[in-house]
């Protein structure tokens, strides 16, 4: 089978349309999270990436739409003394008495974004909400 075309639905990173030899284009969601957010009346809530590695592309959407955006880094990697796992979750931001919206491009087990969730709770966050584009 020929093919001479690739359409893709928001890459993880614009770097794998090198792969191809043929042309490449790449949609996104973000036209349609807009309108669920502006539909909800979500404009005040605040975006949030639960990675650092997706800081660019909350900061970008966010600032399309005029929002604020916070950036979680949640780990319980971290050993303590006694050998348990602890967590080392990091907010930039500030999510205090606000809606949040959890911005991710994958939701494969979804253990960042229960994560996310449970630290933007603890954080002070009232309603949280996820857009995810990628759901496995």
């Amino acid at each position: 089978v020929d093919c001479d075309r690739v359409l893709t639905m928001d890459l993880h990173t614009p770097q794998v349309q090198g792969y191809f030899d043929i042309p490449v284009d790449n949609i996104t969601a973000e036209p349609a999270f807009k309108i669920w957010i502006k539909e909800n009346h979500l404009t005040k809530a605040v975006l949030v990436t639960p990675n650092p590695e997706g800081t660019k592309r909350v900061a970008n959407f966010s600032e399309s739409l005029g929002m604020s955006f916070a950036i979680v880094h949640v780990s319980d990697r971290q050993v303590n003394e006694e050998g348990n796992r602890e967590n080392c979750s990091i907010l930039v931001g500030n999510v205090k008495e606000r809606d949040c919206i959890i911005y991710d491009d994958i939701a494969d087990t979804c253990y960042s974004i229960v994560k996310t969730a449970e630290f933007l709770k603890e954080q002070g966050a009232k309603k949280i909400y996820c857009l995810a584009t990628h759901g496995l």
